[in-house]
């Protein structure tokens, strides 16, 4: 039984009881976690990540976030959006190091968005128009915490903007 789905612009996932995830769709950068970049016309399950909770697409890349608050990422990183401090694609599931406490993710056409459990949301990638709310349009290659913005329980992104929930 299927527990959560996640899609991105040609991608998808299906998170199952069991905490794995099955891909299918475009994979040209990696997004897929197949540790490949062929696309799937059918469903495969995604190899070396266990105990997850939800997972979202962008354009090109894929975050996971697991059971014990971790948060792992895939696929094309141009603008940073992977959050591991550079620009190159990663085409199978890496672990983002110092996040260790999200309750939610999201994903942009080229960002990134975590939310921890103190209520902080912490975004990285593309920012052109602003979307990553650090009050200037510079891109990120890291994860960084958008300064002033408590409460925060859940987040969404699109083309070049974001959304939040406060409580």
């Amino acid at each position: 039984l299927a527990t959560a789905l996640g899609g991105g612009h040609y991608h998808s996932f299906v998170v199952t009881q069991d905490g794995s995830a099955w891909a299918a769709g475009a994979n040209e950068n990696g997004q897929l976690g197949l540790s490949d970049t062929t696309d799937r016309l059918a469903f495969q399950q995604v190899p070396g990540l266990s105990g997850i909770l939800a997972m979202d697409g962008g354009a090109a890349h894929s975050i996971a976030l697991m059971k014990d608050g971790t948060v792992w990422v895939a696929g094309d990183n141009s603008r940073g959006q992977l959050g591991l401090g550079d620009t190159a694609d990663r085409i199978a599931f890496n672990q983002v190091p110092g996040l260790a406490s999200a309750v939610a993710v999201a994903a942009g056409y080229e960002s990134s968005y975590v939310v921890t459990s103190d209520g902080a949301l912490w975004v990285a990638g593309w920012n052109k128009y602003g979307q990553l709310g650090l009050n200037d349009t510079t891109d990120r290659r890291t994860f960084t915490a958008v300064p002033g913005l408590t409460g925060v329980v859940a987040v969404d992104g699109g083309y070049g903007f974001s959304i939040v929930l406060r409580n």
